[in-house]
């Protein structure tokens, strides 16, 4: 079983990829009370991130499990919290994303899911 979440994706600027990793790490290793706050107001309760090279460059991929996945990114777009303006200018900064000027139907949509185990799933004949 799985919890509710979104997922994104984006691309690490060229030179960032280090920095990017290092940014990440400080936060899960140290989380704060910033960025603990930050997943308490969004209802964020479990969080992945990946990096994905392709022939393209670097890629982030993440996985937010929160209470409501459907309004999770427009709310952090939304956010005027000191430290949710950091957070974005770090977003802008590694990956030229600014949630501050998302455009109406660029968010996430859920194409396909799968619950349970793989097994499951019927076979080919």
């Amino acid at each position: 079983m799985w919890s509710p979440g979104v997922g994104l994706a984006g691309p690490i600027l060229a030179g960032m990829e280090e920095q990017w990793r290092r940014f990440w790490q400080e936060l899960a290793c140290e989380p704060g009370d910033g960025y603990d706050d930050l997943r308490r107001r969004l209802g964020i309760t479990g969080q992945r991130v990946w990096l994905v090279r392709t022939r393209g460059g670097a890629f982030a991929v993440c996985y937010l499990e929160c209470v409501e996945p459907d309004t999770v990114v427009s709310r952090l777009a939304a956010s005027t919290e000191p430290y949710d303006l950091e957070f974005k200018a770090n977003l802008i900064y590694f990956h030229g994303c600014d949630f501050d000027r998302l455009v109406l139907g660029c968010y996430p949509e859920l194409i396909f899911a799968v619950a349970g185990p793989m097994t499951d799933l019927p076979r080919r004949p």
